[in-house]
């Protein structure tokens, strides 16, 4: 006996509750990691049937092959694809939402909806990386290692700081066991690589690591530092390490004062401490922020990445966790945020430290509750760093302003609609 044969009616009816059988088996393989390809019955670019449980893996590269991207969250749920949008099911850990991503959304600079943002991909943890790898700078034991992450050109401003803070009293002061070092990332013009290996040669503070520097790339900048440090200062760990900028003033008379007064202890991580703040999803930002790197409302607390103090272990538990962690392209939300909570280590504040460029006032600079000034020039620091070091300098009766200890809401990666700041 054939096939019984249906109506028109019948037949319409039972694909109609195929389709429906169809996207609900879906979603229950979705929920055990395990994804079936279907027809959603109104797609303009229909799928293919799969007729076998397969692999997550196996199952999206056979959805990719149809020429329609998939995005996954963090915990890797599958996305139910159709050719105009992307409909995801995001499991979090205080609630259930149903979140949509347009295909139009805008592409990230080097960090594209395809682009492996596997850390391990880059910073290569069983390589030897480093093209200038200065192992020597952690020769001897080291109460202070500071670590300047510096755009490979910017000479000058490097320059400018072996001449003022990084030439200090007490960092020349061996016995004292404090070291200033910058870290670079790598560069295709042979003019400015011949000037740098010049100025390694010269100084023996230039460590420089084989990815290419690029503002997107700041985040593989901080963990490569992560990566040196754990490296090469194994048999002489400092017991502090202090991650700032170029562009940057430290006082690290008072940063050493700081730290001397608190026992050597573990798992600090401490700066200016950014709370509730906002992914921007402005595509003219400096800091935007694509939903298919960052899904989440708010990014976990951290600290401004224009200068923090770790303690020597939380290097190696940060570096560690980050080898685990998605990368995400804005380093001081990454590093002091999602990597830390990984790790387990909670960031706190010290008002020393702001992302703020203060006054260039030298009695402000020299007074023991500061630490860090943000945006200087080279011109800018050396005239600060004159009128500091004047002994014509009479800073009696100077009153430091009052200083919030923490961000009062305008840091780069805080929405402006937020009015008031939430750290607890």
């Amino acid at each position: 006996m054939g096939p019984t044969k249906l109506s028109g009616a019948q037949g319409r009816k039972r694909k109609k509750q195929q389709e429906a059988d169809n996207i609900v088996q879906a979603k229950q393989w979705q929920k055990l990691g395990w994804v079936k390809k279907v027809d959603p019955s109104t797609t303009a670019l229909p799928l293919q049937q799969v007729s076998h449980l397969t692999g997550l893996k196996d199952a999206l590269q056979d959805i990719r092959d149809t020429g329609i991207d998939v995005i996954l969250d963090e915990a890797s749920n599958i996305c139910a694809a159709t050719s105009l949008e992307i409909d995801c099911f995001f499991e979090e850990k205080r609630a259930k939402k149903r979140k949509r991503l347009t295909l139009e959304e805008t592409a990230l600079q080097g960090w594209s909806l395809n682009t492996s943002r596997d850390v391990r991909h880059y910073v290569l943890p069983d390589n030897m990386t480093a093209l200038i790898p200065q192992p020597e700078i952690c020769a001897a034991q080291i109460f202070l290692l500071v670590v300047i992450c510096s755009a490979v050109a910017n000479l000058e401003a490097r320059a400018a700081i072996r001449d003022t803070w990084g030439s200090s009293p007490i960092v020349t002061n061996t016995s004292l066991g404090i070291k200033v070092a910058f870290l670079l990332g790598d560069t295709d013009n042979s003019t400015i690589q011949d000037q740098v290996d010049e100025e390694a040669a010269q100084y023996g503070d230039v460590i420089q690591e084989g990815f290419l520097d690029t503002y997107n790339n700041l985040t593989l900048k901080s963990v490569m530092l992560l990566k040196w440090v754990t490296t090469y200062c194994q048999t002489a760990t400092p017991s502090y390490v202090m991650k700032t900028d170029d562009d940057m003033f430290v006082n690290v008379d008072n940063l050493y004062r700081l730290l001397r007064v608190r026992s050597v202890g573990t798992s600090l991580l401490v700066g200016s401490l950014i709370c509730s703040a906002r992914p921007i999803s402005d595509t003219r930002s400096k800091w935007y922020a694509p939903k298919y790197m960052y899904s989440g409302r708010i990014y976990p607390n951290y600290l401004s990445g224009t200068g923090y103090i770790m303690s020597g272990d939380t290097v190696g538990r940060l570096y560690r966790a980050a080898l685990t962690i998605p990368l995400f392209h804005l380093e001081d939300v990454y590093v002091t945020g999602m990597v830390a909570r990984a790790a387990g280590i909670r960031p706190r504040d010290n008002p020393s430290f702001t992302y703020a460029r203060r006054r260039l006032d030298p009695c402000l600079y020299r007074h023991p509750s500061v630490v860090t000034s943000h945006r200087l020039t080279p011109a800018e620091l050396r005239r600060i760093w004159g009128l500091m070091r004047s002994p014509d300098l009479d800073c009696t009766g100077f009153t430091a302003p009052t200083t919030s200890t923490r961000s009062p809401g305008k840091h780069k990666n805080v929405a402006s609609v937020r009015k008031s700041n939430k750290c607890f």
